[in-house]
């Protein structure tokens, strides 16, 4: 039923790129400007030096040597890695992988390893169990292929920034990724983390239930007539600058040490990548940051690497947004945040707050996708106080709106549920266009579907 009723989305390949007013349309073409692209985007470069804090950062680096040499590797803080693997662990992640993936450059499939049978997880069990006993990952298992896929939302596809990279890794490291995760998953509910305020990676929680909750509490506080304001912000290609020693040194400081800590350090550290587009590959080239779109473990690097922005954003008298006693001064999702104050000079303060913390970290928000937003307001009360009022991000004046798509649901400053009706309408219609285009017949949706809809 998904494959007659979804939008046809963009595959893998490209549409002609406009870049510094040349079009690349031919295979080989858009290849090269992609690796130009991303090798530029995967390594810092120098001119990016100056925006960020290098004394921290030189702090950052020399602490993670100096971690590197104290750590132990025969131990291990977590657990995680006490006991070898067992065949029966590989075994039923290997058995539960989902068909139809897409393989690494190695070419081997899911499917090569659900039906591969016990004489081959046999093998697998000795092959993981070296690489935890020797802290030693074979190059091969940390090279990806990078497949640039649009965005959608009515981007222009002829821009590089329309297309996120989507990175293709060997199953065999998927799998030795899924052995890992499983076995940490226990010990990081122990420790509650990811922090409650960081939704993503927290068991019974998902998009619209913090979008929700958001708007029960905003809604709370502005029926106080009190008004609530509120700053979207949005990292700019949030998981391709993640730095690796801050990323190490943030790992160290929830509690992954000693051995764990080293095999996330020679994962990291060491890997490449080349790009795929329209049948093409470009050259290997070597990266220095960012973590993989797609990966298992992404989830964890990310938000790891960004866990204390909370504590971090309420430093001084910002006046951040709570519910009776619950503190929802910044919910995220991922890489999704939203700092939210009563006062307007509180707001400038957490926002401020913010770019001094993205300074350190080396990262960016983008001034032009992060927005600000006033709650419990009138459309005509903002219309008029909305030029009196100016947040800015470093020396960037951020842009006032008066309703924001937060993680699919729109919110507005008047509270109104009309735009996300309207919204939830034109999805109604789009895919019930969709459905009666494909006929309700032999040829389209199967009987069976039919008669359940």
């Amino acid at each position: 039923m998904w494959r007659n009723t979804k939008p046809k989305a963009n595959s893998g390949s490209t549409s002609p790129i406009v870049h510094e007013d040349i079009v690349y349309d031919t295979p080989k073409g858009l290849c090269k400007l992609w690796e130009t692209y991303y090798k530029e985007l995967l390594n810092e470069q120098p001119n990016e030096t100056a925006q960020y804090d290098n004394i921290h950062h030189s702090a950052i680096r020399s602490h993670v040597e100096y971690l590197t040499g104290s750590f132990n590797t025969d131990d291990d803080a977590t657990g995680t890695l006490a006991e070898e693997f067992t065949i029966n662990e590989i075994a039923s992640i290997c058995k539960n992988l989902p068909n139809n993936k897409s393989p690494g450059y190695d070419r081997i499939t899911n499917e090569c390893l659900k039906y591969g049978g016990y004489a081959l997880y046999a093998i697998l069990c000795n092959i993981y169990n070296a690489i935890i006993e020797y802290g030693y990952i074979p190059p091969g298992l940390k090279h990806s292929i990078v497949i640039p896929l649009y965005k959608g939302k009515n981007k222009p596809k002829t821009a590089l920034n329309s297309y996120r990279g989507v990175s293709l890794t060997p199953t065999l490291n998927k799998v030795l990724e899924k052995l890992v995760l499983c076995r940490l998953k226990p010990w990081l509910d122990k420790q509650d983390f990811p922090p409650p305020l960081q939704q993503a990676g927290r068991k019974g929680t998902n998009c619209v239930s913090l979008a929700y909750a958001v708007q029960e509490a905003i809604h709370y506080v502005t029926s106080q007539n009190t008004k609530v304001y509120g700053c979207f912000l949005d990292i700019q290609s949030a998981y391709d600058v993640i730095n690796w020693h801050g990323l190490l040194y943030k790992m160290a400081l929830i509690g992954i040490k000693d051995k764990l800590w080293h095999l996330f350090r020679v994962w990291l550290f060491g890997s490449t990548a080349q790009i795929l587009v329209h049948g093409q590959s470009s050259d290997i080239f070597d990266i220095s940051r960012s973590i993989k779109q797609g990966g298992l473990l992404s989830t964890l690097y990310f938000v790891a690497f960004y866990y204390d922005i909370h504590r971090n954003v309420k430093e001084g008298p910002t006046q951040s947004l709570t519910f009776h006693d619950i503190d929802i001064a910044s919910p995220t999702m991922a890489d999704d945040t939203l700092l939210v104050s009563t006062s307007v000079k509180g707001l400038q303060l957490m926002i401020d707050n913010a770019f001094n913390y993205a300074t350190r970290w080396r990262f960016t928000y983008s001034p032009n996708k992060s927005k600000c937003i006033t709650f419990g307001e009138s459309r005509a009360r903002h219309t008029i106080n909305k030029e009196k009022r100016r947040w800015y991000l470093g020396a960037v004046a951020l842009e006032e709106v008066d309703h924001y798509t937060y993680l699919g649901i729109v919110m507005s400053s008047d509270g109104s549920s009309t735009r996300r009706t309207q919204v939830m309408a034109r999805r109604g219609y789009s895919s019930f266009g969709i459905l009666k285009s494909s006929g309700f017949h032999s040829d389209g949706l199967s009987p069976i579907t039919c008669s359940i809809i």
